[in-house]
This record gives C-alpha cells, structure tokens and sequence, in this order.
C-alpha cells in the first residue's frame, strides 16, 4: 500500500509504468 501511494507522488512519466506496478501488486 506504502508503494502505492509513491506512485501517486510520482512524475507523470512515471504514471505510465506505475500503472502496471500497481495491477501486478493487486
């Protein structure tokens, strides 16, 4: 859960790859 919000912060680039971390993790 701690990643996800990470991810939230991250750049907007980062949103693209984020995405995909998320999904794997649920």
């Amino acid at each position: 859960k701690k990643v996800v919000l990470r991810v939230q912060m991250c750049c907007d680039r980062c949103r693209t790859k984020s995405l995909e971390t998320v999904a794997s993790i649920y």
